[in-house]
């Protein structure tokens, strides 16, 4: 290589071009980490700006020191418009993305965080509804201990889950879309339906000592009553209506971070055995005879 007229020696080159290499095998690594993380594709874009910029001055024979200001200005440009161009890019498409609805800037903030922090590595847990399981399952890994990350739990209308950070319960989320923040772990899956359960053959005995067996039909339905008017939900329920009735639950959740909670004896299934005992109970204050008349 010419360089105004001056013969440059081979180390010099060598030296040159193992600098550049050097540093496109570091880049590279620092890209493709772990296979279990997501690439770090602004570190590639940054790459090529780099390798374009070492290109020129290889071609054109300047040297780096002969650069005037102007030069370096642009040539830093060039190196940041990558990342800028990347992480830009990821904030603006996070509103497509994720079928979240904006009312504050700061919203738009976290649905941004949520999509950098995937590609960061730093995210926390990802969850979705499994229909054959009929609970949430963990569809990508995370940490709940990362910092500036968040998390993702995809639920059906019908749904409601309630989340909580250790011993202190957090709050109740509902929507197709929960963010998840730091330190927030799934307690339970709520099933806000109204469910109609028919239960055949539930022994009582009546109040002269006569053992019977008669069904019970059990409508079960979570009291909206206090439920916030927005956002308009398909089934609308009360917080502290949800959170009372995880609390009497006796399941611990899981302990590790990564793992789902054990599975919960669904809340209409507590419904109908109370009201199996309350029917036995009423069942013993009547005599046969009086039961058995249609007045």
């Amino acid at each position: 290589m010419i360089r105004k007229g001056a013969a440059v020696s081979i180390s010099s080159i060598l030296n040159l071009t193992t600098l550049v290499i050097l540093i496109n095998i570091g880049v590279l690594i620092a890209a493709f980490r772990t296979p279990k993380k997501p690439v770090r594709w602004n570190y590639i874009l940054q790459l090529v700006s780099f390798d374009a910029i070492a290109l020129y001055l290889d071609m054109t024979g300047v040297s780096v020191w002969e650069l005037s200001l102007s030069a370096w200005f642009w040539g830093l440009v060039l190196l940041a418009f990558p990342m800028l161009f990347y992480w830009g890019g990821l904030a603006a498409t996070s509103i497509f993305l994720l079928p979240v609805e904006l009312k504050r800037w700061r919203q738009w903030l976290t649905t941004a965080r949520t999509l950098t922090s995937f590609a960061l590595g730093n995210n926390y847990p990802y969850y979705a509804y499994d229909e054959k399981k009929d609970q949430l399952a963990q569809r990508y890994k995370g940490k709940i201990t990362a910092h500036n990350g968040q998390g993702l739990i995809l639920l059906r209308p019908e749904h409601a889950v309630v989340l909580h950070k250790g011993p202190r319960l957090s709050r109740v989320a509902a929507g197709d879309v929960v963010i998840t923040d730091r330190l927030e772990r799934v307690l339970d899956l709520v099933d806000l339906q109204t469910h109609i359960l028919v239960t055949l053959d539930v022994s009582a005995v009546t109040k002269d000592g006569i053992s019977i067996k008669m069904p019970v039909f059990t409508v079960c339905r979570l009291d909206p009553d206090g439920a916030p008017s927005e956002p308009p939900r398909l089934h609308p329920f009360n917080p502290d209506t949800l959170i009372h009735v995880v609390s009497r639950q006796s399941v611990a959740p899981a302990q590790d971070e990564e793992e789902m909670p054990d599975k919960r004896q669904p809340w209409y299934r507590q419904v109908v055995q109370k009201a199996r005992k309350v029917a036995c109970d009423v069942t013993a204050t009547y005599v046969l005879d009086r039961m058995l008349t249609t007045e």
